[in-house]
């Protein structure tokens, strides 16, 4: 939702005001959601920009009361040091103005190899960009980090620790990190998943074999149908992929099944990918218990780890890509010897898979049976969102994809770490990229 011009001009001379001096600690008191809403709509920005030789410095300002100055909380390994004014002159954003902040760390913690710097709007959790964590070290002083997901990082062990507050969120990351997917349980009561189940009912149509409203699927019910939009934002599952993806989703697809797929081996890398990189996974709910008669989801743990192939690393047939791809990953699965795993679960479970893990549906072996099932897609805050499938890597023309935020209603921007980019329209469906 964007401010009005004139509602913008209120809000502009509201914060002007004396009596709303102290705004910024009155986000403590909200949830983490309007924090992060308030602090997007009221302009927040800021950045970490460098932590060298002990001294933590960078900017933070709020657009919309640019002649005062406000706070920001660092923090080490989740550790609250200080709380800071950013009010210092900061030349590389702001020429003249005053908008910059400064710490210096303890000599104590200088020292230290280990430390990750953090900084954060006062009394909120919503942090300032930076391009990666700030590692405290004797001879450098920032950890280089790839920008993908934490937990797909080279660096997984070294940043675990600090990552994570309790075991078991060690576990989770540990098994999304090796295996590309985690199991939640009790994510939907009984009397939740028949609401879905009688709802999207009407839905199918028994006399279509395939495509996006068959007697099997049905694509993008969210759209007519309020339960199946609450299960694609459900609490508990966007916890954990913040948790594991440290950006705040974005559901753009709903399927909901009936009866099994029976799909052939894929990752769903080939139809949707981000950059940065791997910043996709998808979500399967069970509306009721899965086993091996009714054709349960199967997977290949560890598979995610495999390059993200397309359409141009593959020599395929002309007549059937396709085909021609299913029959490599099923090759290619074979020769590096991963196992196939059916996924047997009480209705109410979550697979939670990362963007490259293969996976499909087994045969039903039980003819009729039914398994009813959700699948939601999410990208995540912040990235560009394009199909590897019809871009063209050679050229450097990507197939953008027009999304709608399944949670809002509101469309995907398309931002690279949240820079604007600039598109250039190539033809056939593809898009040259300059920032």
């Amino acid at each position: 939702m964007k401010l009005k011009p004139h509602l913008k001009s209120l809000l502009a001379f509201l914060l002007q005001l004396p009596i709303v001096r102290h705004f910024d600690g009155l986000l403590q008191f909200l949830p983490r959601f309007l924090q992060q809403y308030l602090t997007d709509r009221l302009g927040y920005q800021g950045e970490l920009l460098s932590v060298n030789n002990g001294s933590v410095e960078g900017w933070a300002w709020c657009r919309y009361k640019p002649n005062l100055p406000i706070a920001v909380d660092i923090y080490n390994a989740g550790t609250h040091l200080a709380t800071v004014m950013a009010d210092l002159p900061q030349e590389a954003e702001f020429k003249n103005e005053a908008h910059g902040f400064h710490y210096q760390l303890p000599e104590a913690l200088n020292a230290t190899a280990s430390s990750l710097i953090r900084v954060q709007y006062q009394g909120t959790e919503i942090e300032l960009k930076h391009h990666h964590p700030k590692m405290i070290g004797n001879h450098t002083t920032e950890m280089i980090l790839t920008d993908t997901p934490w937990v797909h990082s080279p660096f997984f062990e070294s940043l675990l620790a600090s990552k994570c507050e309790n075991e078991a969120e060690q576990q989770i990351a540990r098994q999304f990190h090796e295996q590309g997917y985690v199991v939640i349980e009790d994510v939907l009561t009984d009397e939740l998943i028949q609401q879905i189940i009688e709802t999207v009912t009407p839905l199918f149509d028994p006399n279509t074999a395939d495509g996006p409203r068959s007697y099997y699927r049905v694509q993008d019910a969210w759209k007519e149908t309020p339960i199946v939009r609450a299960l694609a934002a459900n609490e508990k599952i966007y916890h954990i992929l913040k948790f594991l993806y440290e950006r705040e989703p974005r559901p753009f697809q709903t399927l909901n099944f009936q009866y099994g797929t029976q799909q052939r081996g894929h990752a769903d890398f080939i139809h949707f990918s981000s950059l940065p990189a791997q910043y996709m996974c998808g979500v399967w709910v069970a509306l009721e218990d899965m086993h091996a008669e009714n054709g349960p989801l199967f997977y290949y743990p560890g598979s995610h780890q495999e390059p993200g192939y397309t359409y141009y690393d593959i020599i395929l047939p002309r007549e059937s890509k396709k085909r021609g791809y299913e029959d490599f990953v099923e090759q290619l699965m074979t020769a590096r010897k991963y196992r196939k795993q059916e996924l047997h679960v009480k209705k109410g479970s979550a697979l939670i898979w990362s963007s490259n893990l293969v996976h499909g549906g087994s045969p039903i072996l039980k003819p009729g049976s039914t398994r009813w099932s959700q699948v939601t897609h999410y990208f995540f805050e912040n990235c560009l969102y394009y199909s590897p499938r019809d871009s063209s890597p050679i050229t450097g023309d990507y197939s953008l994809l027009d999304l709608e935020d399944v949670k809002t209603g509101q469309p995907l921007q398309q931002t690279y770490n949240g820079l604007p980019l600039q598109l250039k329209n190539v033809g056939n469906g593809r898009y040259r990229i300059f920032f």
